[in-house]
């Protein structure tokens, strides 16, 4: 298999388990997003190609407004 095509299953098999939730496939992002007031949620699926193994893993996050717009403060972005 290629690794687009782990992929494709992978996001495949999410979507199912995240289907009724307001989580929608972001591929540019490599997984999953849904926004809540002030911020979003995402989950993403980073995907490493180890000929012929593959490995995954999937990180949770949460981005809140207020939280950035602090950071941003002091971190000179």
């Amino acid at each position: 298999m290629k690794k687009r095509e782990v992929a494709e299953l992978i996001y495949e098999m999410l979507a199912g388990i995240l289907s009724g939730t307001e989580f929608r496939l972001t591929k540019s992002d490599a997984g999953f997003m849904r926004k809540i007031p002030k911020g979003r949620q995402m989950l993403g699926v980073p995907l490493w190609d180890y000929e012929p193994e593959f490995e995954f893993s999937l990180n949770i996050c949460i981005r809140l407004d207020a939280v950035e717009e602090i950071f941003h403060r002091f971190s000179r972005a």
